[in-house]
């Protein structure tokens, strides 16, 4: 992934998007996160999807003007897994 941005305020920015970045104490922190998550949404595949999307090399916008449906990411991540399988 490449690194975040940031604007006259400091704030990190998405390298693609520009769109303000949540911002984690550590890697380790935002895995810790999504794992958790991953547990509890019953989602055994949502860790590789969230790491997918952040190294595709594309923009999902989630909130704002040029939001896309989580469903259509996900979409594309089983299209690209498909077509890539480990």
């Amino acid at each position: 992934m490449q690194v975040a941005h940031t604007d006259g305020s400091g704030l990190p920015r998405c390298p693609y998007c520009y769109g303000v970045l949540y911002e984690m104490p550590s890697k380790e922190s935002w895995d810790q996160s999504v794992s958790t998550y991953a547990d509890k949404a019953n989602d055994p595949g949502y860790v590789d999807f969230v790491q997918w999307m952040g190294n595709c090399g594309k923009c999902y916008p989630l909130v704002g003007p040029n939001a896309v449906d989580l469903s259509y990411v996900r979409a594309e991540y089983e299209r690209a897994h498909i077509a890539k399988p480990n």
